[in-house]
Parts: C-alpha cells; structure tokens; sequence
C-alpha cells in the first residue's frame, strides 16, 4: 500500500480556530459625587469619583476534529487492534470514511454517528479519510473590571480593582464526546458494524438501570454528545489593591 503521509497528516490544523472577534472599551464614569450629588467634600469626592469600568468581551469559533472509534468483537468486549487490523501497521490509526449527513438528528447529538463509516480493511483502503471536518462548539469570554486610583500622598497611591470573568456565570462548553464504538456484527468484519453508543442507546440498555447517577453519566459519554465536563470556568471575582510608590 501506498501511504501518503501528507494526506493523513496535513490541512486544516486541529488548531486551527476561526471566525475571532474580540471588543475591548474602557469607560471612565462620571464623578458621581460633584457631578450628580452635588457634594463637593474631599471625603465624598475621594470615594465616589475617579472611577472607571473596562470590558472585554470575546467570541471565537471552535476548534476543528476528526471522530476517533474503536471497534469491539461481536461475541465480546474485546477491542480490535486498529492500527494492525486496518493499516498493517502499529504506526498509523485509521481514520473514519464520511457515507452520510453529519447534521444532528436529534437535540441530544452535536453531529450524526450513522453519517460515518468504518474503512475497509487493508490493502483495500489506507485508511485516510477527511480530517478534522468537524467543528466544536464556538464560545466566548465575557469579563469586566471597575477600577480606581486613590491619592495618598503625592507620589503614592493605591489602585482598587474589582475584577469578575465570566461576569454572568453562563455555562460554555467546549468539547464534544467524539469517540465512536463500533460492534462487529458478525465473527468476520465482513457482516459490517454498529454503532454501539449514541446517548439513546445508552440509554435504551440502561433502562432496568435503578441508579440514576450511572445513567446519566453513561448518557454524557455518549458519542456525538456534548461533554458536560469540559465546560470554561464559571464566573471568578477578583479582588486587588496595588500601592504605587
């Protein structure tokens, strides 16, 4: 067999991110002691005045993938060796054929298991379908500061900044389980496969399951599900002070 290793191993980049749009401001408030309270004391004017709020707000499209699979015997559990089975060699993992639509068809999937294909065994393939042809779910970043200076003495101050990233603690996800199991059907590889763990049919062997933590956590892990564990941190405040002199 002919390898082409350029072809396996080339464009897009799995790190590849596009569609990036970033907006920063930063907004000095109106001194809200003198201007709208009217009150012209240096305490006031110390506490209430100078302050300033910035912004930074983010979107950026995800990150591009191809699916990975395994494959069990259809009397066991027991994983086929991918790379030896399909490729003739340890060195090289084989990629899944594109056969269908890879729109999701139900609300539970990011993308459609059924739209792809085990390769067929070498020689007869090498093995290299499309890569990363898939995208994970674009996010954002939502972070703001309030800030302001106080005056000490001439020459020294001390900066307060109130600091909250991912201001309104929205959930962000960012991965998605692309792992796909793949059942022979028949002691040769011939009688074809099934995929064996979409979230529905998890579900479907789970359902005499009285534990419903294990259910739901078999559920998460299904293929084409997004991963509830790989979420961007919810919201952190911070809190500095930082004395010039």
């Amino acid at each position: 067999m002919k390898f082409i290793w350029k072809q396996f191993s080339g464009y897009p980049s799995s790190g590849m991110r596009t569609d990036n749009l970033s907006i920063n401001y930063l907004y000095r408030l109106p001194n809200f002691a003198s201007h709208v309270l009217g009150w012209h004391n240096i305490v006031a004017r110390s506490a209430l005045d100078g302050w300033q709020f910035a912004h930074h707000l983010t979107f950026f499209g995800g990150l591009p993938f191809s699916p990975s699979f395994s494959v069990q015997e259809s009397s066991t559990g027991t994983s086929v060796s991918l790379p030896n089975v399909f490729m003739g060699t340890p060195d090289v993992t084989p990629r899944l054929g594109i056969t269908g639509n890879l729109a999701s068809p139900s609300s539970s999937l990011y993308f459609n298991p059924s739209a792809l294909s085990v390769p067929n065994l070498y020689p007869a393939n090498n093995g290299t379908g499309p890569r990363n042809y898939i995208r994970q779910p674009g996010t954002f970043g939502n972070d703001m500061t309030m800030s302001k200076t106080f005056t000490i003495l001439e020459g020294k101050t001390l900066e307060l900044r109130v600091s909250a990233y991912n201001a309104f603690n929205q959930v962000r996800r960012t991965g998605i389980n692309s792992g796909i199991t793949y059942k022979a059907q028949g002691a040769s590889f011939a009688n074809g496969f099934q995929v064996y763990n979409t979230p529905d049919q998890v579900l479907s062997r789970l359902a005499a399951n009285t534990n419903p933590l294990n259910a739901f956590n078999q559920y998460r892990t299904g293929v084409g599900y997004s991963n509830l564990t790989s979420v961007l941190p919810m919201r952190i405040m911070e809190l500095g002070l930082k004395f010039r002199f």
